[in-house]
Parts: C-alpha cells; sequence; structure tokens
C-alpha cells in the first residue's frame, strides 16, 4: 500500500508553487527584482508543474485511506438515503427492464449490460422529476459522469451555498448510492434489485434528481453572471459510475 505522503504530496507542493508565484508577483510590483528575475522565476515554475507525480489507483486503497486523504468522515446521522420510500416503477419501465433483461440473457455481466439498466432508470427518474419540478425552466443541473470524479465540498466563500454530491456505482443489478454533504460528511445506502423489482431504486434516483433540480439556476435568486462565476458550487451534482465490483 503507497503511504499517503506520495498521495498529498501533489497538493503540498502545488500550494508551494502558488506562494512562489505570489512571491514573484509582489516582489516584481514592488521593484525587488527586474523583469529578467521575474521570467526566470516563470521558467523554473513552469518546469515545476511539467513534472511527473506518482499516481495511484483509487481502487487500491480502503475506505480509511480515503477519509484521510480528502478529509471525508462517516456519519450515521444523516439518514436521508436511508429514509427514502421505494416508488412503483410505471408499467413502460418495467417492461423495458424486462427487455433488456431477457435480450441479455445468461451473458455474463458486463458494463455495456450495466449501463442499459441503469441508463432506463436515470431517464425515467429524470422524466418524473421534471414533474414534480413543473416550474424547472431549462434541463436540470446535472452533472451525471460516467466515471467517479472527486469533487470536494467547500464552503469558503459560498456561504448558505449548498455543496452536496450525490454519487451511484452499479452493475444494472446491485446499487450504492453514496452522499457528501456540505460539511463533508458521508452516508451511503446499498440497494440489491430481486426479482426485477427496482421500486427502491427508482426512489432513491428520483429524489436525488429533485433535488438537483431544486439546487439549479433556475431556483436560485441569484444573477446568471454570479452563477456562472460560481460554476457548480450551487449545484447539487450526480456523479454515476457503472460496472464496478460491489463489495460483499
Amino acid at each position: 500500500m503507497p503511504s499517503s505522503k506520495k498521495v498529498t504530496k501533489r497538493s503540498s507542493d502545488s500550494r508551494s508553487l502558488l506562494h512562489r508565484i505570489l512571491v514573484a508577483i509582489y516582489d516584481f510590483t514592488g521593484r525587488m527584482i527586474d523583469q529578467e528575475q521575474l521570467e526566470s522565476t516563470a521558467d523554473e515554475i513552469e518546469k515545476a508543474l511539467d513534472k511527473n507525480y506518482p499516481t495511484l489507483a483509487i481502487s487500491s486503497l480502503f475506505i480509511n485511506d480515503i477519509e484521510k486523504i480528502i478529509k471525508l468522515k462517516w456519519t450515521r446521522k444523516d439518514t436521508e438515503l436511508a429514509d427514502l420510500r421505494p416508488m412503483e416503477c410505471p408499467p413502460v419501465l418495467v417492461q423495458q427492464i424486462d427487455k433488456i433483461t431477457r435480450a441479455l440473457g445468461r451473458s455474463h455481466p458486463s458494463e455495456e449490460n450495466g449501463r442499459w439498466i441503469l441508463n432506463s432508470l436515470l431517464l425515467e427518474a429524470y422524466e418524473i422529476a421534471t414533474v414534480i419540478c413543473p416550474h424547472a425552466a431549462q434541463p436540470l443541473n446535472i452533472q451525471a459522469e460516467r466515471g467517479w470524479k472527486l469533487h470536494t465540498p467547500s464552503t469558503k466563500g459560498t456561504k448558505k451555498k449548498d455543496c452536496t454530491i450525490y454519487g451511484i456505482a452499479s452493475n444494472g443489478y446491485d446499487f450504492v448510492f453514496l452522499k457528501i454533504d456540505n460539511d463533508s460528511k458521508w452516508s451511503d445506502r446499498k440497494i440489491t434489485t430481486r426479482d426485477g423489482n427496482y421500486d427502491e431504486v427508482l426512489g432513491v434516483l428520483v429524489h436525488m434528481f429533485t433535488k438537483a433540480a431544486v439546487m439549479s439556476p433556475a431556483h436560485s435568486k441569484e444573477p446568471p453572471r454570479q452563477q456562472q462565476s460560481s460554476g457548480e458550487s450551487a449545484a447539487t451534482k450526480l456523479s454515476v459510475q457503472e460496472d464496478v465490483e460491489m463489495a460483499g
């Protein structure tokens, strides 16, 4: 197991580079260094930025390692995901999933197979959420990603803004839902589907999409320019990962 020092080295080096840049700018504006010295410092920083850093597959880490590296803490007090009720799948969705299941037959589980079912559920949840939030003037502001990407919640300079992140990991039959709240506390819920019943899964997905719709710019009181400058910090994020090995 690689040490956490290697993993955190890049962020430490980045802070050091930023400090050097600031010092160089202040020295130049204060006429403590000339243009030639400033250009020399810029060259050194550029070389440092091109440096190759050691990489580490997230799958090689234990949960405790990840919590320590990105400063997350698991909480049992957040029962938002656990308290959600099942939502009966519409007949059209049931028929569609049944067709997919029969078409796949006994084929070996794969990313493509799982994606058929997951995408069907995501589309249905999206449609239901738009009915629940009829005043949405634009498509839901949702960041749906094929692979998991890290978004560290930060409230610095964004007080009263919800940076909650929701994530899904699924192979089409087993689902793990993840929530990271505004205080970097995380919780999860695991659902294993039985006999083609996806009611529990749909209930959680609709909740996630609805929350994202409520947090979208269409419902925000911020002016458009401020929303653009703040990026997606005010939007609930939804990350999707397909074809993962589910822990027993």
